[in-house]
């Protein structure tokens, strides 16, 4: 039963994080979107998300630690990181790192 009710709870994050990342690929203007787990490395992605791309921003995110640990301040909505050819929005929840890359 145990096991059962575990199972379902892991579903049930899956799906939430599944259609969030369905919501990020509707973004006007976007040309990839990922989500990333906590070590920075890409659980899935759609478009031109590289793993170069995601483990810059995470390496950005590392360094500005004080931005990760106000993650459950409900102030601390999305961080917009901004390069040469293009911008990343960043989100966090659901322990994953969500990723919308739009040019500039």
């Amino acid at each position: 039963d145990t096991s059962e009710t575990r199972t379902m709870a892991l579903s049930l994050e899956f799906s939430a994080q599944k259609s969030l990342l369905q919501s990020l690929e509707a973004v006007h203007n976007q040309i990839g979107v990922a989500a990333m787990n906590n070590d920075g490395h890409i659980v899935e992605k759609s478009g031109e998300v590289s793993e170069d791309d995601a483990q810059q921003i995470f390496m950005l995110l590392q360094n500005t630690h004080s931005l990760l640990s106000t993650v459950g301040d409900p102030s601390l909505q999305r961080v917009t990181i901004s390069f040469r050819a293009a911008s990343y929005v960043i989100t966090m929840g659901n322990d994953r790192i969500y990723v919308v890359k739009k040019p500039l």
